[in-house]
């Protein structure tokens, strides 16, 4: 019997249930970059920071999320992709559910900072579902997993509004840390793992990745 090629194999997997799951772990992963901000004066009262502190929320998110890029990003041409995202999405929804119960300013800046530095998981996301779909379909996937981070874009402001409106500004960390640990599971029971073959080490990459060359992948802090 004929051996047949692992990415053939890799090319079945990606069903519309499958395309879904990703557009959707791409839309929570992205929207955690705004959550805050139109809370960033409810979390100042409650927890005392002056105009400039309570800015600090948004600006840490923002600052790990770069950081990730940087350190973290790189990564994923080195070690098997499923598991690296499945940490940044375990660690991701630790810092959701910390910032959720966060008492003191300092543990919730350092659970945003956090928070903004395992969202880099969905850069990750992208080139992996590009690596998984087949040339015909490569194009059609990308979109519907673009459109999923749009959504998570404009979705992410209104949401906190309301959940902040309903009960309390904690509640969208809550409710986002419960959707992506359902988000964690899929990855881990459906996703067929993939090892890179990069051929240089992390440095390398770092210099690589800091150049022109970024391997493709969306940003989804516009």
């Amino acid at each position: 019997m004929a051996r047949q090629h692992p990415a053939a194999s890799a090319h079945r997997e990606l069903s519309s249930g499958l395309i879904l799951a990703m557009a959707t772990a791409s839309a929570l992963l992205t929207a955690n970059m705004y959550y805050a901000q139109p809370l960033v004066g409810l979390i100042g009262s409650s927890f005392g920071l002056s105009p400039a502190g309570a800015g600090l929320v948004v600006t840490l998110t923002q600052l790990g999320y770069g950081l990730g890029l940087l350190l973290i990003v790189p990564v994923a041409d080195i070690l098997e992709n499923r598991r690296l995202m499945l940490r940044l999405i375990g660690f991701c929804v630790t810092s959701l559910f910390a910032a959720s119960m966060a008492r003191h300013a300092g543990v919730f800046l350092a659970a945003s900072l956090c928070i903004g530095v395992s969202s880099v998981a969905v850069q990750i996301l992208f080139p992996y579902a590009s690596h998984l779909a087949s040339d015909a379909n490569r194009g059609r996937i990308i979109g519907v997993m673009t459109s999923g981070q749009m959504l998570g874009i404009m979705l992410a402001r209104p949401a906190a509004s309301v959940a902040a409106h309903a009960a309390s500004w904690r509640l969208i960390f809550v409710l986002s840390g419960i959707c992506l640990l359902a988000s964690m599971v899929v990855v881990w029971r459906v996703l067929p793992p993939r090892m890179p073959q990069a051929g240089v080490g992390y440095r390398a990459l770092l210099r690589l990745h800091g150049g022109p060359r970024t391997h493709d992948r969306v940003s989804p802090c516009r």
